[in-house]
């Protein structure tokens, strides 16, 4: 007897679930986006002199405080509908250090 192996095919391209795989990244790549900006936004308004910075300046050298995160943690939970658990935002708290973290911890509860 011989014994045959299933092969996990990828769906073809033009296929429903090609399809909506295809939406799905494409909601994911603008919300990250979505996402960034809203960051940047608020980090803008905390900002006196709305100085240029990227994803990789750290809070600390922006002058938002464990508060500030707070805040914008809170905020754009709101705005994008999200819910994080408790362990999740004491983690971000304590390790976050750049533009970046923010972003990256609110797209991780985005997944929930």
């Amino acid at each position: 007897m011989s014994s045959l192996t299933a092969i996990a095919m990828p769906p073809p391209r033009h296929s429903p679930t090609a399809r909506i795989a295809k939406a799905t990244k494409g909601i994911e790549r603008m919300k990250k986006a979505e996402i960034r900006q809203r960051v940047h936004d608020f980090i803008n308004q905390r900002l006196d002199e709305h100085q240029a910075f990227d994803d990789e300046q750290t809070l600390q050298t922006l002058g938002l405080d464990k508060q500030d995160i707070e805040d914008l943690m809170f905020r754009l939970e709101d705005e994008f509908d999200l819910t994080a658990f408790t362990e999740e935002e004491d983690r971000l708290l304590k390790n976050a250090i750049t533009v970046n973290d923010l972003s990256l911890f609110l797209q991780k509860i985005a997944r929930h």
